[in-house]
């Protein structure tokens, strides 16, 4: 997380920079100066190298944080299920928990993924704030920075007004997925009973539901 908060930092200090040098363009332009524009040009062009770099380790980091906490949670549900007949109650005895296959497996694998992604979407957005909030105070005082915070508060409550609830949409979307993939484990399972009493027909007619 330190290694993550650290590359943010130089992240958001390129873009500062590279604002600078957007600008530094721009008025290389309105001053139809050539020989400035292709000295600008130039250094966006090397820009280009650091960013890369950045935005790669970021990403690789971020990943790397993702596979820690799957190994971790991994590790200790596989602890907490196969011990006193857990698995046992689940699958025959206790039908609370559908899909532990699923559970166990994509569902760490997103959560995981999830948390260290959003340990970046979090942060990112706050350092931008108060970094570029600091460069436009020096240039422009205080006025700016404060009517853009308001701007965005505005946005964000209208947005979270009429936004549908997500989270409840997510958790539907993976019990239907759960379901349509338990479906075909159990063929698997039981493909030699389906062949004998001639039951494709029946199992397809439910893939398809289940797909459905």
């Amino acid at each position: 997380m330190a290694s993550l908060i650290a590359l943010l930092v130089v992240r958001t200090g390129l873009s500062i920079w590279l604002s600078d040098v957007n600008g530094r363009i721009v008025k290389a332009i309105m001053k139809r100066d050539l020989g400035m524009f292709v000295r600008r040009i130039f250094v966006l062009f090397l820009f280009a190298f650091p960013s890369c770099l950045i935005n790669s380790l970021m990403e690789y980091v971020t990943k790397l944080m993702g596979l820690s906490f799957r190994k971790r949670m991994t590790d200790y549900f596989h602890g907490r299920y196969l011990q006193q007949l857990y698995y046992y109650k689940i699958c025959n005895l206790d039908t609370r928990i559908p899909n532990p296959d699923q559970r166990l497996t994509q569902d760490i694998e997103k959560w995981s993924g999830s948390l260290s992604s959003l340990i970046l979407n979090f942060a990112k957005p706050l350092l931008d704030i108060v970094m570029f909030s600091r460069k436009l105070i020096e240039l422009i005082g205080v006025q700016g920075p404060l009517a853009t915070l308001g701007w965005y508060l505005i946005s964000g409550i209208i947005i979270r007004f009429i936004s549908p609830e997500f989270g409840k949409l997510t958790a539907q979307e993976q019990k239907h997925e759960g379901d349509y993939r338990n479906t075909h484990s159990e063929i698997l399972n039981h493909s030699e009973e389906i062949a004998f009493l001639r039951g494709h027909e029946w199992e397809k007619r439910l893939l398809n539901k289940k797909y459905g």
